[in-house]
């Protein structure tokens, strides 16, 4: 484990950190390397998106099984990543927030990239475990 001891941690601590990271990671299980992601923060849900398709991938594992864990800078929280509930209308709301988030900072092609069908329908809620 680095930085803060997770069990230290309540959601709203995991929210702040991951708003505020310069940088976020993710990985299936414990055996994979840690892979830069954009998460994206929505109410106070964590959400990432796949936009290469190559296989094996981490969302691939992630689908047989949902444990892994992220990195916001240098802590390292336990999630489970599942698609969310609500996938049809939460990813109206997520479209928003990449556009919010990226719009005028990568070109116009790598946004619409995050937000296309394909990329929609990979859409993976992460959801924080072992929290205070």
């Amino acid at each position: 484990m680095y930085g803060n001891a997770v069990t230290e941690l309540t959601h709203d601590d995991v929210i702040r950190l991951v708003r505020q990271a310069k940088k976020q990671q993710i990985r299936a299980g414990n055996s994979f390397s840690f892979m830069d992601i954009s998460i994206m923060v929505v109410g106070d849900r964590l959400f990432c998106r796949r936009y290469h398709f190559d296989e094996p991938s981490w969302h691939t594992a992630f689908l047989a099984n949902p444990s892994g864990q992220i990195k916001a800078d240098d802590t390292v929280i336990p999630i489970d990543a599942v698609v969310p509930h609500d996938l049809g209308t939460i990813n109206f709301a997520l479209n928003e927030a990449y556009q919010t988030r990226f719009g005028n900072k990568v070109p116009e092609r790598v946004l619409q990239k995050a937000i296309d069908q394909k990329s929609m329908a990979s859409t993976l809620e992460l959801i924080p475990r072992d929290l205070k």
